[in-house]
């Protein structure tokens, strides 16, 4: 992984869900970002009031897609989804920092962040995430 020198020839994006659990249905894509360059997810934090299943994957940005930042809209994907990162429970997760990322993937790639369980109603899901996307 890059060296604190190498940082500026990334750039960053903060991505943020937050919804409660009669807006959410088991395989639901609760977070998505579309990488155009080689790009990593820096840093994930989740909170949840109940148990939770989330995975975190990626799957390769069909050609001729546009790799728009956070588009929630389902971008044309080929192939199949490579799972990055997969946690269980509850409580709160932070995972990865710039030297160790949580996941990385190669360019034109989406990550996507899914639920794997349907929660209660009552319940109550934030994600936080960083990319950053190699530039040079």
């Amino acid at each position: 992984m890059p060296n604190s020198d190498d940082r500026k020839q990334y750039q960053t994006r903060y991505g943020t869900f937050y919804d409660t659990g009669n807006n959410i249905t088991q395989n639901d894509t609760l977070l998505a970002d579309n990488v155009d360059a080689e790009g990593q997810l820096t840093n994930l934090r989740v909170y949840a009031t109940e148990n939770v299943q989330l995975q975190v994957s990626s799957i390769q940005l069909a050609n001729g897609e546009d790799a728009v930042p956070f588009d929630q809209q389902n971008a044309s994907t080929t192939g199949s989804t490579t799972p990055k990162v997969h946690l269980v429970g509850q409580s709160s997760y932070e995972v990865g920092d710039f030297e160790n990322p949580a996941a990385e993937v190669g360019a034109r790639n989406k990550i996507q962040v899914t639920i794997l369980n349907s929660p209660s109603d009552s319940a109550s899901f934030a994600i936080n995430a960083r990319i950053d996307e190699h530039l040079g």
